[in-house]
C-alpha cells in the first residue's frame, strides 16, 4: 500500500485521479490512421480495432473545429469519419490524463512483475511484453504535449495520437493480477474522497467568511 500511495503522489495534479481500468475517451480501439500509413500500429486487431480516416477528410481544420460541422462528402458520411475525427479531438483534449494512466500502468505491472505477488512465467512474460509496448508509444504522445492543443490539425495531431495509447493500457490491466487492481482502485477512491472532503471544507470556509 506504501508504494501505491507514493505513486499517486508520484503523479501530482488532476491527471492522477484518472481510473486506469475505464478509457477516457470512447473510441480507444480506434488504432493507426489511414492517412497516415506509415504509423506503426499495435495491436491492430485486438477488440475489433480499425485505423482512423479523420485525416482523410479534415484537410487543415484545426482541433478546435467541431468533427460534426466538417464538410464530408455525402457518400463518406456513413464511413465512421464523425467517430475517428471525435475520438482524436478527445485524446488530444485528454492527452496528459491518457499519458499519466499509461506511466500509472506502467508502475502496477512493475510491481506485479516484481513484487511478492506469485504469477505465472508466462503471464510474467505478457506482463513485461506490454510495458515495452507502451513504453514505445509514450514517447509520441508526449511529442504531442509539447505543442499547444489549438496549435494542431487533426491531421497533425493523428501522427502523434492516431496510436491507441489506451489499448495497449487497458489490455495491460488485463494481465495484471486481481489483488494489485483492487488495491490500486481503493486508494485512488481514498485519494478521491480526501480531495473531494478538501474542497468541502474549503467551500464551507470561503461561506462563513462572507
Amino acid at each position: 500500500m506504501k508504494q501505491l500511495i507514493l505513486l499517486f503522489f508520484g503523479l501530482a495534479g488532476p491527471a492522477a485521479f484518472s481510473d486506469v481500468t475505464t478509457p477516457v475517451c470512447p473510441e480507444p480501439n480506434i488504432n493507426g490512421s489511414d492517412y497516415h500509413e506509415n504509423l506503426v500500429v499495435f495491436f491492430a486487431t485486438i477488440l475489433g480495432s480499425r485505423s482512423s480516416v479523420c485525416g482523410l477528410y479534415s484537410d487543415d481544420y484545426k482541433l478546435d473545429f467541431s468533427p460534426s460541422s466538417m464538410p464530408v462528402p455525402g457518400d463518406a458520411r456513413n464511413s465512421g469519419i464523425l467517430r475517428s475525427c471525435t475520438e482524436i479531438q478527445c485524446r488530444a483534449r485528454n492527452a496528459e490524463a491518457i499519458v499519466t494512466n499509461a506511466k500509472t500502468v506502467i508502475e502496477l505491472s512493475d510491481q506485479a512483475v516484481n513484487g511478492e505477488i506469485r504469477i505465472t512465467r508466462a503471464n510474467r512474460r505478457q506482463i513485461s511484453a506490454g510495458i515495452r509496448r507502451i513504453e514505445q508509444t509514450v514517447p509520441d504522445w508526449e511529442r504531442f504535449l509539447l505543442k499547444p492543443y489549438g496549435g494542431y490539425t487533426y491531421r497533425d495531431a493523428e501522427e502523434y495520437i492516431a496510436k491507441s495509447l489506451e489499448i495497449l493500457t487497458l489490455k495491460q490491466v488485463e494481465l495484471l493480477p486481481p489483488e494489485i487492481i483492487e488495491s490500486y482502485l481503493l486508494e485512488l477512491r481514498r485519494i478521491e474522497e480526501a480531495e473531494r472532503q478538501r474542497v468541502e471544507e474549503e467551500r464551507r470556509r470561503a461561506e462563513a467568511e462572507r
